[in-house]
């Protein structure tokens, strides 16, 4: 199964996701459930004006059937984002099922007064696995990020050798459960020029000593770098079979939403199961408005039908 969650109750989260179902086919819509609060999916309805009728665990709409696990409307105070994420969580067989969250905001994702930079942040210290690594991956790109929601500031003392090699392996052990093996790993630097053998900065010799001993455990796997982020922007990103590595959150998401805008998925590798969502964030404004463009969504659940048909069928 693949559960979803509801995401921001205010956002077009609910919206791009009953668009994007709907155009799936009945074997597509078989595989997905959504975990939301009924009060909450029957606003979003209303208010896009899509005639509705419920069930007790499902929803038909534009003449499709949803399955769905509603929740409380209320638990401790947390927010529909995090009960719905929690939810899923309960629900799911980490074996066979994989989870997609929708996007929803920061201080959404507050659990026991601790709040949370992102799903991923959320996710990793609920499952104890610091380890697991952000991605971005499209129909032509697939991105690695060795941080992400910090500061600026704290990326050169995040970016440790451990911490290079940490999430390269998390994405290559747990890559071909869901999709095509990788053959080929290529690291920028951190600094402009890759730091110029020093010149701009030695941050980036620690990436040498990181490659030698991702070669001696991945003997079929090409690695190289670092190099300079702006010249890996005018190369060529030919196939998902080359993982290409940045060392902070907007060296490589500036380069990867320029090429693909809303079409990719924002993609978890090292929890218990593989996590997606959208590489695009609430868009409150346009809330109710029927205007949403749900692309990304739609990529992002054919996405994860087909790794969840690789996953079941190992």
């Amino acid at each position: 199964m693949i559960y979803v969650t509801q995401g921001h109750e205010k956002s077009i989260a609910l919206e791009v996701f009953l668009k994007s179902y709907s155009v799936l086919d009945t074997h597509q819509q078989r595989a997905f459930t959504l975990v939301t609060n009924k009060a909450v999916l029957r606003n979003n309805l209303l208010a896009l004006n899509i005639p509705h009728t419920f069930a007790e665990n499902s929803v038909d709409y534009f003449n499709v059937h949803l399955t769905c696990s509603f929740i409380e409307t209320s638990f401790k105070d947390y927010s529909y984002t995090l009960l719905s994420t929690l939810a899923a969580i309960d629900l799911m067989d980490f074996k066979r099922d994989i989870l997609i969250t929708l996007p929803s905001s920061k201080d959404q994702l507050v659990l026991n007064g601790r709040k949370f930079a992102g799903y991923t942040e959320f996710l990793r210290t609920f499952f104890a696995k610091p380890n697991a690594a952000m991605t971005f991956r499209s129909q032509k790109d697939f991105f690695l990020l060795l941080t992400d929601h910090i500061p600026l500031s704290s990326v050169p003392s995040e970016v440790s050798k451990e911490l290079i090699h940490n999430k390269t392996v998390a994405v290559l052990e747990n890559v071909t459960n869901f999709f095509p093996a990788i053959t080929e790993v290529i690291f920028a630097g951190i600094n402009p020029h890759a730091g110029e053998n020093g010149l701009l900065g030695t941050e980036d010799i620690i990436f040498s000593t990181v490659i030698q001993n991702l070669r001696q455990l991945y003997k079929n796997i090409s690695f190289a770098g670092p190099f300079a982020a702006d010249g890996l922007a005018l190369g060529a990103f030919d196939g998902l079979h080359k993982l290409f590595v940045f060392s902070y959150h907007d060296q490589g998401l500036g380069m990867f939403k320029a090429r693909n805008g809303f079409n990719g998925s924002n993609i978890s590798f090292g929890l218990p199961f593989l996590r997606l969502s959208v590489d695009h964030g609430t868009a409150f404004d346009l809330y109710g408005k029927g205007s949403a463009n749900y692309f990304g969504c739609l990529y992002t659940m054919t996405t994860a039908f087909t790794a969840h048909a690789r996953l079941t069928k190992t």
